[in-house]
Order: C-alpha cells, then sequence, then structure tokens
C-alpha cells in the first residue's frame, strides 16, 4: 500500500503552468523543424566516424511530481557512458540525479532526490551531416531519498524500486565527433518498498562525443 503524507498548504500552482507552457512550445517547435526538414533528412551512408566511445553529460530541469500529486519544478544532472555503433545508434549506462524542494507538514522545504542508475538506448531516426531526431530508453535502478519528512510518517527515509526513462531528442552536430542535444524527457521510479513513485517531466540540455 502506498504511503499518504498528512495535509499540508499547497502551493500556487503558476510555475506549474509555466512550465507545462514552456514545455508545449517545445515540442511544437520540434514538430514543426522536423516536419520542415523531412523532405531533406537522410539515414548518413555506414562509416567508422561515429564508432567507439559514447559519453554524454547534461542539465535540465522539470516537475517532479510524488504520487502524481504536490509537483514542483527542480533539476536534474545527466551523465551517460557507453558505446556508439554507428551515428544511428547507441548503448551506454546513464545516471541521472534530480532533486526538487517541497513542502512538509510542518510548512519547512523538504528536498526529495530521485537518482536513476540504468541501462540506455538511443536511435535516429532521421539525421544528416548536421542535425538529427531522436528517441531514448532507459531502464534501471531508482533511489529515492527525503521521504520521511515529507510524509512524516516515521517511515523510511530512502527507498529502491524500478526505474524507467524515455525521452525525444535533437541533435545538432558540432563537428565530426561532438553534438549538443536538447530534450523532452519523462522519468518515473517505481518504489516498491512501499508503493511510492516519483515522476520527472522536463526538458535537458546534453553535450555528447561520439
Amino acid at each position: 500500500m502506498s504511503r499518504t503524507r498528512r495535509s499540508a498548504a499547497r502551493r500556487p500552482s503558476s510555475p506549474r503552468a509555466l512550465f507545462f507552457l514552456g514545455l508545449a512550445a517545445f515540442a511544437l517547435s520540434l514538430a514543426a523543424s522536423g516536419g520542415a526538414r523531412a523532405q531533406r533528412w537522410e539515414r548518413p551512408p555506414p562509416d567508422d566516424d561515429h564508432r567507439g566511445v559514447y559519453f554524454a553529460a547534461g542539465l535540465g530541469g522539470g516537475l517532479q511530481l510524488v504520487n502524481l500529486d504536490d509537483g514542483t519544478v527542480g533539476g536534474q544532472v545527466d551523465l551517460r557512458f557507453g558505446y556508439s555503433f554507428n551515428r544511428l545508434f547507441q548503448i551506454y549506462l546513464e545516471g541521472d540525479f534530480s532533486a526538487s524542494s517541497h513542502l512538509a507538514f510542518d510548512g519547512s522545504s523538504t528536498a526529495i532526490t530521485a537518482d536513476d542508475f540504468m541501462v540506455g538506448l538511443r536511435y535516429f531516426f532521421y539525421a544528416d551531416r548536421f542535425t538529427g531526431v531522436y528517441a531514448r530508453v532507459g531502464l534501471g535502478l531508482g533511489v529515492v531519498s527525503g521521504l520521511a519528512n515529507y510524509y512524516q510518517d516515521g517511515g523510511a527515509d530512502t527507498v529502491y524500486g524500478i526505474a524507467e526513462s524515455y525521452a525525444l531528442g535533437m541533435e545538432f552536430r558540432l563537428d565530426k565527433k561532438w553534438s549538443l542535444s536538447p530534450e523532452l524527457f519523462y522519468r518515473r521510479t517505481n518504489e516498491t518498498d512501499d508503493g511510492s513513485r516519483v515522476d520527472t517531466l522536463g526538458l535537458g540540455l546534453l553535450i555528447n562525443f561520439n
């Protein structure tokens, strides 16, 4: 059975509304750009330029929800290390570290962190020499901390469970090896210890080497 929090004063919803407006604008720009370029995008010819080590690091922000309630905006750090088979496909180990401040029962702010350690895949649907559109997925272990003060129930402060991640992004090549990637991502951490879950929906910007 999932834990329930004692009632507390809710924060204003304006940051959430602004966040979703920004998210919608990003999604629309991504769709518009994809439609305009679809006619001239093509798969690059096979080569070995992008075969080998894959590394990425980035920062982002998103709306963090605990049990689909009490959403607040927080930050995220993303690190990846793996192997690139070619321009279109990479497999990697990923660490996502996010935190957001939530309102505890006593009126104080308490930080909830969601750290996910996953195996991920990234695949490009469209690509040319300078740009690309891709999707990625990840699955692994999730660790959530800061729950004891949030729930005010004397339960566990840190719990573990299954983590999953999904994203849609665009890549802009800086040269043959380096690129920048803005992403729209969704992360979910399902905590098997007590039935809690933490969802994060947001935007990120990464620098990639492959």
